[in-house]
């Protein structure tokens, strides 16, 4: 029996085995699911008005990936910064990976995390319940910019993401989860 995506073991009439314990199964993402995935979330993202809620798929050096960029305004530091999302895919854990980076818009430096923490209202700078449970950042090489970002760890992203599992739009869910840890702007509508 399956409960909203939870697994559910009825033992009623089985007195010999101890009571189940409802386990989250994560999904993997094949990896042409996440290209028509993010498709189709970079289809209905364009048709808005608003172009800080445009999310552009591209293609460089060999890799496909799904990028937002924006100002962002009232910082604590009262100074505007520039913000880079990207989306890529993990073979090895086949799951999405969440890349960003922020800078200052004057001075083009990049931000560090404890830079970001104080000048940045979000969840995942203050390393908040969601930071804790399992969102290690790192910074590397972006596979498709060359640039150096800070990446959500894809180790963390299949646990994480259990309930998600029977979601028709596996990077949308995803996806309204990281932004909604970074302060960004996303509406619900867009996975309709």
């Amino acid at each position: 029996m399956e409960f909203d995506g939870v697994e559910m073991h009825d033992d009623s009439d089985d007195e010999s085995s101890p009571p189940s314990t409802s386990v989250l199964q994560p999904k993997q993402l094949g990896k042409e699911e996440f290209l028509e995935n993010i498709k189709q979330f970079s289809k209905k993202t364009c048709r808005s008005f608003d172009a800080d809620e445009h999310w552009i798929v591209e293609k460089r050096h060999g890799v496909t990936h799904m990028k937002n960029e924006a100002i962002v305004e009232g910082t604590k530091s009262g100074q505007a910064l520039e913000r880079y999302i990207s989306v890529t895919y993990s073979e090895n854990y086949r799951v999405p990976i969440f890349w960003f980076a922020f800078k200052e818009r004057d001075s083009g430096r990049y931000l560090s995390i404890q830079d970001l923490e104080k000048t940045v209202d979000c969840a995942a700078f203050n390393w908040n319940a969601a930071v804790k449970n399992g969102m290690s950042t790192s910074l590397s090489e972006h596979p498709a910019t060359g640039n150096c970002l800070f990446q959500c760890h894809a180790c963390e992203t299949p646990t994480l993401m259990a309930f998600a599992k029977n979601s028709q739009n596996y990077v949308f869910s995803w996806l309204s989860y990281m932004c909604s840890q970074f302060e960004i702007p996303f509406k619900h509508e867009w996975g309709q």
